[in-house]
């Protein structure tokens, strides 16, 4: 298993960027990692995405909500080829800082057979991305580039 974690501190509060990461026909417009996304964000429901990834091949994801706690966590797992074969369950978290602010935590849990074999290029592959999608959402909210706090 292998996880990464990215850290975005925005001044914009926990509402308003839930309103982003939640609008998903709206993704296209600003999204640099899934350029399309539908479905219902209902527990147990089923989204798609169109994820495209720099050095990554582009693949349509089918993934399964598994939290919508508003305004604080959205999570999914979403497949590739077959359970068990590369899985990865996604996130954005949001914690509020002060009545303005927040902090948005977007990290993947990834496992399955195929990750000790792939995650030495895809990992880091993925961070940047996750970095490059958490800019693009304080672009979106806040009208700047954001300024990382870190990827664990």
């Amino acid at each position: 298993m292998r996880e990464i974690v990215t850290h975005l501190d925005l001044n914009a509060s926990p509402q308003q960027v839930w309103r982003v990461l939640t609008d998903l026909p709206r993704y296209a417009e600003w999204n640099p990692m899934m350029k399309q996304a539908s479905g219902e964000l209902t527990r147990g429901a089923f989204i798609r995405l169109l994820v495209e990834a720099p050095g990554l091949i582009t693949s349509t994801v089918e993934a399964k909500v598994l939290n919508v706690d508003e305004p604080y966590e959205l999570r999914w797992q979403g497949r590739t080829i077959a359970p068990h074969v590369l899985d990865g369950e996604h996130w954005f978290g949001l914690q509020a800082l002060s009545a303005t602010t927040c902090r948005l935590t977007h990290g993947e849990r990834f496992s399955g057979v195929l990750v000790p074999l792939i995650a030495r290029w895809m990992i880091p592959s993925m961070t940047r991305a996750f970095e490059q999608v958490n800019a693009a959402v304080a672009r979106r909210v806040e009208g700047r580039s954001g300024v990382s706090t870190g990827s664990t």
